[in-house]
């Protein structure tokens, strides 16, 4: 969550990663939801005052995990995350995913949701957009733990901006998947099937454990 102030308001934004549906290939924990990449979406929640200009705003996202896997005692580990032991291997690379930076914007009638003395909008960016260009080296499921990294804002108006302390862990799967219209490996290549978000950390820093709400966020007058 960022507070900031603009003319004795409190401004505040949560960060989520919000999914809508689908299913699929290595096999994740029976019964549990997976998203597509396309639908789950890194968001940024602005609650505000009608009329607030948060469209200088910069919200910078950290994906960490990427790197060599390595043993922990009985867990597989890479930069401090622990992978996947029934999919990835000691010594295995999982790919960067650059920081995301999501920017803010004005929060006018076309684009928020009022309750009469609160305004809400969004900043966000769907998986899919964020994975273009990372490369996995094979079908696994990797993970990665997302954490808001900086809030900015160019503004001269005495606003002030602090960083959400929210975590997100974020497992995408990634498969072989069938490009022709035969079974033959030729006709084979990778790609993200779907994924799964949990909760690890509040806006506060606090421990919330849980899967991800896929209908979150929602506009709600409440």
């Amino acid at each position: 969550m960022f507070i900031g102030l603009r003319k004795g308001w409190a401004i505040a934004a949560a960060l989520v990663l919000a999914i809508v549906g689908l299913g699929a290939t290595p096999a994740l924990a029976e019964g549990e939801h997976t998203y597509a990449p396309g639908d789950a979406k890194l968001t940024k929640v602005i609650v505000a005052p009608a009329g607030t200009d948060a469209s200088e705003d910069e919200y910078v996202f950290h994906f960490a995990g990427a790197g060599t896997v390595t043993e922990s005692g009985d867990d597989l580990v890479s930069d401090g995350v622990m992978q996947d032991g029934s999919t990835l291997k000691k010594d295995d690379e999982v790919p960067n995913i650059p920081e995301v930076k999501l920017n803010g914007v004005e929060l006018n009638e076309a684009n928020y949701l009022s309750n009469g003395q609160v305004v809400q909008a969004v900043a966000q960016k769907s998986i899919s957009e964020i994975l273009q260009g990372v490369t996995f080296p094979h079908a696994g499921i990797y993970t990665y733990e997302v954490t808001e990294q900086s809030a900015n804002t160019t503004l001269t108006d005495g606003t002030y901006i602090n960083p959400s302390q929210a975590k997100y862990k974020l497992r995408i799967r990634v498969g072989n998947t069938n490009t022709g219209n035969s079974s033959a490996l030729g006709n084979r290549e990778l790609a993200v099937e779907d994924v799964t978000v949990d909760q690890m950390k509040n806006d506060n820093g606090g421990d919330k454990t849980g899967k991800v709400d896929p209908t979150y966020p929602v506009a709600d007058t409440n």
